[in-house]
């Protein structure tokens, strides 16, 4: 057996020599997966870090409008009763 490159190796045999071969195509691709993975992770990592941000930004917001929203429930509830008392009494 001997050895061809980094690519290759030759196998001598009694029925003849054979040949095994890497093609180009599959050293490339083996050379590209470490930065496709590396993009992976880092484009996770961005989009975490995107959504907490929001999040800590947003939570105010959400403090206002749930305020809104219970003052507009006790101001619909006190014009509701006004309303139920004063049909009551036709």
């Amino acid at each position: 057996m001997v050895a061809i490159g980094d690519r290759g190796v030759t196998v001598e045999t009694n029925t003849g020599r054979f040949i095994f071969a890497e093609s180009e195509k599959r050293h490339e691709m083996r050379l590209g997966i470490p930065w496709i993975l590396s993009i992976l992770g880092l484009t996770g990592l961005i989009l975490t870090l995107t959504w907490m941000a929001m999040r800590w930004i947003m939570k105010p917001i959400n403090w206002l409008s749930e305020g809104v929203s219970a003052i507009g429930m006790v101001i619909w509830n006190i014009v509701f009763r006004k309303n139920v008392v004063m049909n009551s009494g036709n």
